[in-house]
């Protein structure tokens, strides 16, 4: 009877000592892919939420600017015996500003900014109308222009001179001292806001 070399044996199949060093490497591996997928996962809601607050903070400078340019000029639709200058509720104001037309020219408009939510999402949008006449009858506004859009909620705030805010204004002949504008959004669960606020001279 021939005997069998050790070698000839062990290349009939794996040891299970071999087949253990296997299984620790793909156990290894398998924690290490899971641990990096969920760091991917934590910077791609990191980086929707920075790409959301940007967003955020652009509108909400944008509207600083607009609300620095306020002017002391009546509302179009005033009734005969009043004289008011700005109307603010809580997610919708309308005023007269200063506003660029071109590249070299500036003119008066009227702004109505508000939140509008017809089409089942919550979008803020501002229309402008020319403050000049034709034929005797004012001009209508220009079609609503976006701002923002997908956010949870707007919120604007008046401030008197005395420094104190509320969420409407409409005083006959009197621009508040401030805007206060928040911006409020939801991204992977968390809620992120950004408020800018405008003094008015």
């Amino acid at each position: 009877m021939t005997a069998v070399p050790d070698a000839a044996k062990r290349q009939g199949g794996f040891l299970l000592v071999e087949i253990l060093v296997a299984l620790s490497v793909v156990a290894v591996m398998a924690a290490l892919m899971t641990s990096f997928l969920g760091q991917l996962a934590a910077v791609s809601r990191l980086e929707h939420r920075i790409a959301a607050r940007t967003e955020l903070d652009a509108a909400a400078a944008y509207l600083q600017r607009t609300f620095a340019g306020i002017k002391m000029a009546p509302l179009l639709d005033n009734e005969p015996e009043t004289n008011f200058v700005f109307e603010g509720l809580p997610q919708e104001l309308r005023f007269a500003a200063v506003t660029r037309r071109g590249f070299y020219s500036l003119a008066l408009r009227d702004f109505r900014i508000f939140v509008d939510r017809s089409t089942g999402k919550t979008r803020l949008l501002h229309s402008l109308t020319p403050r000049r006449l034709v034929n005797g009858e004012p001009i209508a506004p220009n079609p609503p222009t976006l701002i923002l859009q997908d956010i949870d909620s707007v919120a604007f705030e008046y401030a008197d001179e005395v420094g104190g805010y509320s969420n409407q204004w409409k005083v006959d002949g009197l621009l508040p001292a401030a805007v206060k504008v928040t911006l409020f959004r939801t991204v992977g669960g968390t809620e992120i806001s950004a408020s800018a606020i405008a003094r008015i001279l």
